[in-house]
């Protein structure tokens, strides 16, 4: 190993940059794919406002 590193001193930041991207590809993939669909439509019908409060008082 230590004579790799040494024949190739760019290697490890070879394999750290195409680990970082892997990992940083896999969690946009993610995030992309919405897998909660039925979440975000209940999110999306929720009122923003509670019409119940009387005006003044504050949002706590």
């Amino acid at each position: 190993m230590q004579n790799y590193l040494n024949a190739h001193p760019n290697s490890l930041a070879l394999f750290a940059l195409l680990l970082f991207v892997g990992l940083a590809s896999l969690v946009v993939l993610y995030i992309a794919t919405d897998r909660r669909k039925a979440h975000h439509r209940r999110m999306e019908s929720m009122a923003l406002d509670d019409d119940n409060q009387q005006k003044g008082t504050p949002h706590v």
